[in-house]
């Protein structure tokens, strides 16, 4: 097996795999989210932009099939990470959450809202990055 091929055949089982991962994601979401106890009504809000950015995902994935293009692969990773910001931004908008079922509501507190910034911070960075990357690629192929 030549390196195309191989590199042909993990492109598209990656994608498979995003695609799987994205459908029971979807599927448990829905099917679950009432049954998380500290997730309050207000999730219901932001549940159609959640199922919207697990759809985006799932095209991106799906057309990875069709096209092997790098810089293609990172505009996808780019529309994804934008999501996934965004998703944390509308997380923080609707926090607090119910947190009386736990013990040390105020150390949840805390943890809760690292867990919604630093990796929201984090992805920002990271997609401000591939899109520099991104941008200089583009350059070079004009």
């Amino acid at each position: 097996m030549d390196k195309n091929t191989k590199s042909t055949a993990s492109r598209i089982t990656e994608a498979v795999f995003g695609i799987l991962f994205n459908l029971l994601f979807y599927y448990l979401l829905n099917r679950f989210y009432t049954l998380v106890p500290f997730l309050n009504e207000d999730f219901e809000r932001i549940l159609p932009i959640y199922n919207l950015a697990i759809m985006v995902s799932i095209f991106i994935h799906a057309s990875r099939i069709l096209f092997e293009s790098k810089i293609y692969k990172d505009i996808g990773e780019i529309v994804n990470t934008g999501f996934f910001v965004y998703i944390a931004y509308l997380l923080w908008t609707i926090f607090p959450f119910n947190l009386e079922w736990f013990n040390n509501t105020a150390l949840w507190n805390i943890l809760i809202r690292f867990l919604i910034v630093v990796p929201a911070f984090i992805a920002f960075i990271s997609a401000f990055v591939s899109l520099f990357k991104t941008l200089i690629d583009i350059g070079r192929k004009v």
